[in-house]
């Protein structure tokens, strides 16, 4: 039989004084360098950052809402080209809002394995304008060995 005793031993009456303003003082230059760079940080980030929309949204002037919607089709069938399948790509209706752009939605079924649907995810990262998944659900296909895939593809219009 062999019996354990743990001691949890805190010198409470003769506490090391120095080696506590040695902790604070690194503590206090440690807040204070960072501040400084959030700070640094900041003014960098507004003044370097110049966001041209046009780049990575549709442009209202430029297309219509159903061209853009097209745009955004076709963009989806050639970034799925070679590695997915596409079954279905079906337009949702946007809501009437009082924002500066329009979100531009398409519930779209692919068909495809785990690396060919991480390539279309990439080309679609890669591409000029800027897409959002939401709304994904995958399911295993009983009889082959691949995914269906259930998303919804978003863009955005300026109006």
């Amino acid at each position: 039989m062999i019996i354990v005793v743990y001691v949890n031993y805190t010198n409470y009456f003769h506490p090391n004084i120095q080696k506590l303003k040695n902790e604070i003082t690194v503590l206090s230059a440690r807040i204070h360098q960072e501040s400084e760079l959030s700070k640094i940080k900041k003014e960098n980030f507004s003044k370097n950052l110049q966001i041209h929309y046009d780049s990575l949204l549709f442009s209202g002037k430029q297309y219509s809402y159903s061209q853009a919607m097209g745009l955004m089709q076709n963009a989806i069938n050639q970034n799925a080209k070679g590695n997915c399948t596409v079954k279905n790509i079906t337009w949702a209706q946007s809501t009437e809002t009082k924002d500066w752009y329009d979100r531009l939605r398409m519930n779209t079924s692919l068909a495809c394995n785990a690396e060919d649907f991480s390539y279309f995810l990439n080309k679609l990262k890669n591409s000029k304008k800027l897409y959002q998944i939401e709304n994904i659900k995958m399911s295993k296909d009983r009889n082959r060995q691949i995914l269906n895939i259930y998303m919804q593809i978003v863009a955005y219009r300026i109006k």
